[in-house]
């Protein structure tokens, strides 16, 4: 056998490849990252309640906190509640999650995701049988808010219209002096039937991982294969078992 490669397209291929091999190994560690999550979460959400500040003391990162299925004792100010425009989880119909501060005697306050209510009902008037009242033991997942998306809008805290979790924001809003650095968002089924629809943590967590590291690798083997073709056609090489080239 007999390989003349050509030099510029040896270092261009080279680099290519390069490049789409790396590609394909990052998508195999985010593979590996987000089955450990989900694997996580399942073991997180499936356990008895705990209560969050023991949580929060136990574990220091955000990757530890993050849907342990805790719960919190307070009560609501329903005076300070914020509306955070999300569709709901079940269903898909637009509406507003109800963010309350949730008051706890001798500890910070905790901002409390207590569920969804379509558009009609944002104003508390429509739903006064759900403003519960006194002391209440909220059960619910720990969230731990993200960046804003590259797509999403910024908030508009003048309106009280929310788009994504901005903790400092939010308790600017709320007036108060501090809150704990996670969100509670609370079980469905907490509180009365009239009040917010609970439960609406995305647990469904997309996994395209795998094909996407298929792919990179895929286009790599490809881009491979054209470049010894090229050499084969242009005669730069032979293989003695082969079909001789055409010139």
């Amino acid at each position: 056998m007999t390989f003349r490669p050509l030099p510029w397209l040896s270092v261009v291929t080279l680099i290519s490849l390069i490049l789409l091999i790396s590609f394909g190994n990052w998508q195999m560690r985010r593979l590996e990252w987000k089955l450990n999550m989900i694997e996580n979460v399942t073991a997180r959400t499936d356990v008895p309640t705990r209560p969050i500040d023991d949580v929060l003391a136990s574990y220091t990162s955000d990757d530890e906190r993050a849907y342990w299925h805790v719960e919190a004792e307070g009560v609501f100010d329903h005076d300070k509640e914020l509306h955070y425009y999300r569709v709901n989880v079940k269903t898909g119909a637009p509406g507003y999650n109800i963010i309350t501060p949730l008051l706890r005697e001798g500890k910070p306050p905790l901002l409390v995701n207590r569920g969804f209510v379509p558009l009609d009902q944002k104003d508390p008037a429509t739903r006064q049988a759900g403003q519960v009242s006194g002391t209440v033991k909220v059960p619910g997942l720990i969230y731990i808010p993200g960046p804003q998306g590259t797509f999403v809008p910024d908030n508009q805290p003048a309106e009280n219209m929310w788009f994504f979790y901005d903790l400092k924001a939010m308790r600017q809003a709320a007036g108060l002096p501090e809150v704990l650095p996670v969100i509670l968002e609370a079980d469905k089924g907490v509180g009365p039937a009239a009040g917010p629809e609970g439960g609406q943590t995305q647990l469904a967590f997309k996994n395209d991982h795998l094909s996407y590291a298929l792919t990179w690798y895929g286009l790599a083997i490809s881009l491979f294969v054209i470049y010894l073709i090229f050499h084969y056609k242009a005669g730069r090489l032979t293989i003695p078992w082969g079909i001789p080239a055409e010139h």
